[in-house]
């Protein structure tokens, strides 16, 4: 499990969200 998925796991990623 590398630690880049753990954090999008815990924090999804606000630029989605913010594009939207």
């Amino acid at each position: 499990i590398s630690s880049h998925s753990l954090q999008l796991e815990l924090e999804p990623p606000e630029d989605q969200t913010k594009e939207r």
